[in-house]
């Protein structure tokens, strides 16, 4: 099954959905051969880190206040399409984490970082224990790397399974 990326847009509220439209497009492979053998069905590919780097556009014409709730719904969404499931929090703090890049940064610093943004979203405020579990979820899934506390971007595609 090919991602369905009219589902996403019919849930989001955004004005501009043309944007997001060619954001998607952009980040999403689809592969009919591999090792130049035709695949039964073709697998969809999303570069997930390229995904979070180019969102800024897509959300220009969104009130700030607002900006963080919808990028963490379409991130959510997106990813859902290939197979990724995250809560409204993991898609928060893998937002939050979009300008990271190759560039590193500890746990407890991210948290501080957390904190302020939490102030003005208290829906996405986790506890210090909790925020543990929810970055070894993005581990687990392959959007982060953890070592020694330390947290960086995966450059990991998500293939749609």
């Amino acid at each position: 099954m090919i991602y369905n990326k009219e589902e996403i847009l019919e849930n989001i509220e955004l004005a501009n959905k043309d944007a997001l439209s060619k954001l998607i497009d952009n980040n999403v492979t689809i592969l009919r051969t591999l090792n130049q053998m035709p695949l039964p069905e073709p697998i969809a590919e999303f570069k997930v880190m390229k995904f979070l780097k180019e969102m800024e556009p897509v959300l220009n014409q969104v009130a700030a206040k607002q900006k963080p709730t919808i990028a963490s719904d379409i991130i959510r969404l997106t990813l859902e399409q290939f197979g990724v499931s995250l809560d409204e929090k993991e898609s928060f703090v893998l937002f939050q984490l979009r300008d990271l890049g190759r560039f590193r940064i500890k746990d407890d610093k991210l948290f501080k970082d957390l904190e302020k943004q939490w102030g003005q979203f208290p829906s996405y405020r986790v506890e210090k224990s909790e925020f543990k579990y929810v970055l070894y979820e993005l581990k687990k899934v392959g959007l982060i790397e953890i070592r020694r506390g330390t947290i960086t971007l995966s450059e990991q595609i998500v293939s749609e399974h």
